[in-house]
């Protein structure tokens, strides 16, 4: 569960952003879920950068919270091989994250990622 306090008086946009700060374990990409024991996690940090695990390789972007939604700038990612199902589902989730625009966080304090086409990806904040 995610049990971050934010002020009551905190700017949305400022309130917003703490919501989304951490590392978050992906445990599901467009409802099909992640190939068991891979490691896959997204982390925002409060200077605009957005980095993580896209399962093989590590990848990192800057990104954007508006009152219109979230947005990610240009994604660089290493290029390290691996088996190919492992591959074919960081190819997926780079795939999805680059169409991300807006996210929310459920009643259980999951962190769902969304694309203007229905595409999400969905994951709990590590450490809690």
């Amino acid at each position: 569960m995610n049990n971050k306090v934010v002020p009551v008086d905190a700017p949305i946009e400022e309130s917003r952003l703490e919501l989304l700060l951490g590392e978050w374990q992906i445990e599901d990409i467009n409802g099909e879920g992640i190939i068991d024991s891979s490691h896959l996690t997204i982390t925002f940090d409060d200077k605009g950068q957005v980095y993580g695990s896209a399962t093989c390789n590590r990848y990192s972007s800057s990104y954007e919270l508006t009152a219109e939604g979230l947005s990610f700038g240009h994604s660089l990612a290493t290029k390290m091989a691996c088996p190919e199902a492992l591959m074919n589902q960081e190819q997926k989730f780079l795939e999805t994250f680059n169409e991300i625009s807006q996210f929310d966080i459920n009643e259980n304090g999951a962190l769902i990622l969304k694309s203007h086409n229905g595409k999400t990806l969905r994951g709990y904040l590590l450490g809690q």
